[in-house]
């Protein structure tokens, strides 16, 4: 259990009241899974006090662990504007990739509100088709090829970009042979 004495530390530290060094040196606190969760459900609607929480916590976590936080987050549509930051993580994790591409591609079908407020949906879209043609194929591809069949104009020109580039490459190419 996190104590109010160290959630009030990490909040100066959020609010910029206190320096880096001057946290780490009074917080000396190893956090677990359960820990952060739950610092991070607390946190959300407040866009400051989650980002210091999901980048500073989670560091003594294993890549596993880390991997549950980021796929749970990315999920979450309100409360953070977290989303195109954790997407570079997707784009090195290979834990599950059918996994990874399932929750894009929900990005992808309802992106988090805020883009829409700052007209940059698309742009957010694309970088979830980009990160989908980052995971390991065959999953890749496969997803591809089924959002070049969208409705939506502009995902199909994006899903069909990123397959065009990928052959240009020739990264498909020696597992087709």
């Amino acid at each position: 259990m996190i104590s109010d004495k160290n959630k009030k530390l990490l909040r100066k530290l959020a609010a910029g009241l206190i320096s880096q060094k001057a946290f780490d040196k009074s917080f000396k606190k190893k956090f677990n899974l359960n820990e952060i969760d739950l610092l991070l459900n607390e946190s959300l609607g407040n866009n400051s006090l989650f980002h210091m929480y999901f980048w500073y916590c989670p560091k003594n976590l294993n890549y596993t662990e880390k991997d549950i936080l980021f796929k749970k987050y990315i999920s979450i549509n309100e409360g953070h504007h977290e989303h195109e930051e954790m997407l570079s993580y997707f784009h090195r994790n290979f834990i599950n990739p059918i996994g990874n591409i399932d929750i894009l591609t929900k990005l992808i079908e309802q992106p988090p509100h805020y883009f829409f407020a700052e007209g940059r949906q698309m742009v957010f879209i694309d970088k979830c088709i980009f990160t989908i043609a980052q995971q390991p194929q065959p999953f890749n591809l496969e997803a591809l090829e089924e959002l070049a069949k969208s409705e939506d104009e502009k995902i199909k020109d994006l899903a069909l970009h990123q397959i065009e580039k990928r052959k240009q490459y020739r990264r498909w190419e020696n597992e087709k042979d």
